[in-house]
């Protein structure tokens, strides 16, 4: 005779919810300290500080956070929806909140402001020269611009000459003085200069651009190609070497070992700009 094993019933499961009262307290504070933390930049500006897009954006964060975390600790919903809900915030305030962050950033932010040469066009003429362009960045004026200029290739050609005719040396360099460079072009005529190069086809100049506030230099070079003009340039701070403002080369010009695999190009992201 068989015996069969009765199954204890179990028993229903028992869930214990959370008191309300653990978490109320915390739902308050949690409120209270976001609307602190969002009202700092406001408050900041108001009493006379400049607007901090950083600070903005760290007060903001913190507000988002404990906004994120009253809502997980209020015992109403699943951990499932609260993910979901949580993560859909987080993209809506990325997606949102970005551009106009980087926008104000950009503004309080702005780059620094300098002044470049530039190849303009060549002018057939006797004997044919560059014509050359005072170019600008930043959003600023710069005033007592001297400029520096000095042709790298008819430099190079005095090696081992121990007597240079002043006609040569002149030949070589040129000085330039601006008592301010504006935005734009000012009255519709961009600052210019010609130059007749040591080598049309193969050019390397060399310039040193100071101003009120700082000074750069730049390395630039031209080469004839089969596909027209094409250029290099790199313009860097004076004194620190490696604050780069401008580092670009022309897809077909001729690449040396030590060159970098790709850069933006030089015509006419830089030159026209």
């Amino acid at each position: 005779m068989s015996h069969k094993r009765k199954r204890r019933p179990q028993s229903p499961e028992i869930r214990v919810p959370i008191p309300k009262s653990s978490w109320v307290g915390t739902l308050k504070f949690d409120l209270y300290l976001a609307l602190v933390t969002f009202l700092i930049p406001l408050g900041w500006s108001l009493s006379g500080f400049h607007p901090n897009i950083v600070l903005a954006c760290i007060c903001w964060l913190l507000t988002l956070g404990l906004l994120i975390h009253a809502f997980w600790i209020t015992g109403k919903f699943a951990v499932t929806i609260k993910l979901v809900a949580t993560f859909v915030v987080l993209a809506g305030v990325i997606l949102l909140a970005w551009g106009p962050v980087i926008r104000e950033y950009q503004r309080q932010h702005p780059p620094p402001s300098f002044a470049f040469v530039v190849p303009g066009v060549v002018l057939y003429g006797q004997p044919v020269s560059w014509l050359f362009l005072i170019n600008r960045r930043g959003v600023d004026s710069l005033y007592n611009v001297e400029i520096y200029f000095r042709d790298m290739d008819r430099v190079i050609s005095w090696k081992g000459r121990q007597y240079l005719p002043p006609e040569e040396i002149s030949r070589s360099e040129l000085y330039l003085s601006y008592p301010e460079v504006d935005p734009g072009y000012g009255l519709g005529f961009a600052r210019k200069f010609q130059w007749i190069p040591f080598s049309l086809e193969h050019g390397h100049f060399w310039a040193r651009i100071s101003f009120r506030g700082g000074r750069v230099d730049e390395d630039l070079r031209i080469e004839k190609t089969d596909r027209g003009w094409e250029y290099k340039m790199k313009v860097f701070d004076t004194d620190t070497k490696d604050r780069i403002f401008i580092d670009c080369r022309d897809p077909w010009f001729p690449k040396e070992t030590s060159d970098v695999a790709t850069l933006p190009k030089c015509f006419p992201d830089v030159t026209n700009y």
